[in-house]
């Protein structure tokens, strides 16, 4: 795919040149050997409340459906399904001295990753997240309770320190306060940091961090905040190619722009782009299919993969996530991913 031009003079960033001293490569073996502290996730855990309408919702009115409680949080969905990937991996985030708390810490510990980051806080609620769905899977509306992850900062992340510094990559969401997202990056130095950008609301927190990232992934809403773009400029791929390159201009190393069934867009420095369409799936819901994205992004480039080919694992992690009403699919594995990519053969665009 040719280079698109981008228009900076919309953005309200600098455009620094990328650091000649970036994150070290990956390195795989160094992964392997650092056992349970080989990759760090630092974000949100949530209960997840999921309404599904079994018909169309009329507003003012009660609709019937289902309603579920799950496990949830961007930085826990991730964390969760880096582990049914086979990745150790060791979770920093907070809960409250609560039920759902205790819940969460549980089902992290089930599927085998590692709680000792995760504080538990007497006095706060543990996080939750609502979400309404429309009986096709699509969500109508959401509204999330994090006010706990606003008491995980600075001070509560030293406790966290030999985790950073044995780490091979961390991954940030932006539920974090800016005063924590700061102390991650500190306690990053060299290394891989990628992040989930969260939501519009929240991934203007990553603006100061830019140029530390490896890789950011954002959808439409959330690459618009970040670039100070009105929604309707990103509605084409070719327009989310130019954010994509935007976002790279800014100091990003390499972008994921999700756009939904229509598939994703990637962006590396050098004007190297892509486009990698979304598996034609059953839906039963959208929830935590992005973070499902991110966790397929990881586990590619942890083979050192490309990106093109790391997204089209991730597109497959997605896709999974999609059949299942909850925020991880539990069939979730290597050799799942796999047989969808067998039956279903991506074509990675360039």
């Amino acid at each position: 795919m040719p280079a698109l031009p981008v228009d900076l003079s919309l953005m309200n960033l600098p455009t620094p040149k990328h650091s000649p001293a970036g994150p070290k490569p990956f390195d795989q073996a160094a992964m392997r050997a650092l056992g349970s502290s080989a990759v760090v996730v630092v974000g949100g855990m949530n209960m997840d409340i999921t309404a599904v309408a079994s018909q169309a919702a009329q507003p003012g009115d009660s609709t019937p459906g289902t309603v579920t409680t799950a496990p949830g949080g961007v930085g826990r969905n991730i964390a969760g399904n880096l582990a049914r990937l086979g990745m150790a991996v060791e979770l920093v985030s907070a809960v409250g001295d609560d039920l759902h708390g205790q819940q969460l810490l549980d089902a992290c510990s089930r599927v085998g990753v590692g709680v000792k980051g995760v504080q538990v806080l007497a006095g706060h609620a543990t996080a939750t997240y609502l979400s309404i769905h429309s009986a096709d899977g699509q969500l109508l509306h959401a509204v999330n309770d994090m006010a706990v992850l606003e008491q995980l900062g600075p001070q509560g992340l030293l406790g966290s320190s030999a985790m950073f510094e044995a780490a091979q990559l961390c991954l940030v969401d932006a539920n974090l306060n800016p005063a924590a997202l700061a102390a991650v990056f500190q306690q990053c130095p060299g290394k891989m940091v990628l992040a989930d950008a969260v939501s519009a609301a929240k991934c203007t927190r990553l603006l100061p961090h830019l140029r530390s990232l490896h890789l950011l992934k954002v959808n439409r809403l959330e690459a618009c905040a970040l670039l100070s773009w009105p929604t309707h400029k990103l509605q084409t791929q070719a327009d989310a190619h130019a954010a994509a390159q935007a976002l790279v201009a800014a100091g990003v190393q390499h972008v994921v722009l999700s756009l939904g069934r229509a598939g994703a867009v990637w962006c590396s420095p050098g004007q190297s782009a892509g486009f990698c369409p979304a598996l034609a799936v059953p839906i039963k819901s959208t929830t935590g299919a992005g973070d499902a994205l991110m966790a397929g992004l990881v586990w590619g480039l942890a083979q050192g993969w490309p990106l093109e080919r790391a997204l089209a694992w991730g597109m497959a992690c997605a896709a999974l996530t999609l059949q299942d009403t909850a925020a991880n699919n539990p069939d979730l594995s290597v050799q799942a991913v796999e047989e969808l990519l067998r039956q279903a053969p991506h074509t990675v665009v360039e």
